[in-house]
């Protein structure tokens, strides 16, 4: 099992963090590292991409991927979490707006807007999580951030009798807080809003469609199947593709030292093959003058 590497496309249950879906993983992989690419709130379910051994060092190049998920929110309240797991305050029992109301308020959270991470959060503070100072009743004053909502669309909303429900379609990108979206909607509308399911459809490539249940991930490869691991390249396949077909050329790259090449591709960052079709790195080519085109290598994955 230890030589097996790539990436996990985990389709995480609501209930746990997605660390403990890593720590129950990682113990098919003890020589190996295993990481994930985002992090999904216990309250959460869906995609959670996984990065196996070597994928670990390709995880610095997929952060920035634009993430989807389809979100329930309940009108009428607020909670200190901005979820349905914390301390519920209700602000009223009736709704006095109509669904092109709240249509006109998601207007204002399209695009690129500014967003405060909630305190009950996994955010640095000096040296501490926002929920664990959260926890000890303690409150900071936190500086929003910029982040960009893609897709912002009702699904379905039940506006006539509490519950006063709507499912919103959001596509964002990293660093969003879903939560913190609808509770910043229900104080727009005045009613208070928060989270009660969270469903990530998709993150980059890796897609709600082909992720496979935390238990089968387990069963599998518990029996020793590598099977469902995907390539080192699958999430990167829009970046151009470098040949190696030096063996000279491939130890001196796996050596950390630039290399001259006849790519014909643009300058920028591209994928290393040798000539196995084997990705060994991911390098940068750059014009150098009286030199040609020059491959530096910016990470190399070595071997597992």
């Amino acid at each position: 099992m230890q030589r097996c590497q790539g990436f996990l496309n985990v389709d995480k249950p609501r209930g746990i963090t997605s660390f403990e879906v890593v720590k129950r993983v990682r113990r098919f992989f003890p020589r190996q590292k295993v990481g994930h690419l985002g992090t999904l709130d216990p309250i959460a379910e869906g995609v959670l991409p996984l990065a196996v051994g070597g994928a670990t060092r390709l995880v610095e190049f997929l952060m920035d991927v634009a993430k989807g998920y389809r979100a329930e929110m309940m009108l009428g309240g607020v909670s200190d979490t901005q979820d349905a797991w914390g301390n519920i305050t209700v602000v009223t029992d009736e709704l006095s707006f109509s669904l092109s109301d709240i249509e006109k308020v998601l207007e204002l959270f399209r695009g690129e807007i500014l967003q405060v991470p909630p305190m009950y959060s996994a955010v640095n503070y000096r040296g501490r999580r926002l929920y664990e100072l959260a926890r000890q009743g303690v409150e900071v004053s936190l500086e929003a951030r910029p982040v960009t909502v893609h897709l912002l669309q009702v699904v379905q909303a039940e506006l006539t009798q509490p519950p006063y429900r709507v499912i919103l379609d959001v596509v964002c990108s990293k660093g969003t807080y879903i939560r913190t979206l609808c509770h910043d909607i229900g104080q727009k509308l005045g009613c208070g809003a928060y989270l009660t399911k969270l469903v990530r459809v998709f993150s980059g490539p890796f897609s709600l469609e082909y992720a496979v249940k935390l238990a089968e991930v387990e069963e599998r490869l518990a029996a020793g199947d590598c099977s469902l691991l995907l390539p080192l390249d699958f999430p990167l396949t829009s970046m151009p593709k470098v040949v190696l077909e030096n063996e000279n050329d491939v130890i001196r790259l796996k050596n950390g030292n630039n290399i001259s090449i006849n790519a014909g591709l643009a300058a920028g960052p591209v994928l290393v093959y040798t000539l196995d079709r084997d990705l060994i790195a991911v390098g940068h080519l750059a014009e150098t003058k009286g030199k040609g085109t020059v491959l530096k290598p910016v990470k190399v994955l070595g071997t597992q």
